[in-house]
Order: structure tokens, then sequence, then C-alpha cells
């Protein structure tokens, strides 16, 4: 009986350290977009490049950004809330 319980016991505690591990997504990795934008009155064309970077076992993300002629970005870090 003694056996028993201590298996038991061993069991219970790798399946809820298993349970409540989170897995890698298909979502996590590098990732980038570009984006070519207007013509300026100078000939140049506004240009955009994003690099996301997520990390959903340590609930991160992380956004850089290299642009041209571009007023307003999103560069950061981020938490991830998985639904």
């Amino acid at each position: 009986m003694g056996d028993f319980i201590k298996y038991l016991f061993i069991f219970s505690c790798l399946w809820s350290a298993n349970s409540f591990a989170i897995t890698q997504t298909q979502w996590d990795g590098n990732f980038r977009v570009e984006e070519l934008g207007e013509e300026l009155n100078d000939g140049s064309q506004v240009f955009l490049q994003y690099n996301l970077k997520i990390d959903s076992k340590n609930n991160r993300a992380s956004l850089s950004m290299t642009t041209w002629h571009a007023g307003i970005t999103c560069i950061g870090d981020y938490s991830l809330k998985i639904n």
C-alpha cells in the first residue's frame, strides 16, 4: 500500500507540472513584413519593415521596425495572453 501511495503522489506531481506547461505554438518564431508606401514629393518612397519575435513560452513578443519617412511606430515589447 505504501508503494502505491508513493507512485500516486509522483504521478500526480508530474501530471500537474505537465498540464500547466505552455508549449510552443504555431505562432512562435521570427516574422518579417515589408511594406512600400506612397511616393513622396522628393521622389523617394515610404518603406516599412516590421520584425516580430513571438515567444509564447515566456509570454513575450517584441516588435522592431526599420522605416524611412514613417512618423508613427509601434516598436516595443509586449506581454502575450493565450486565450
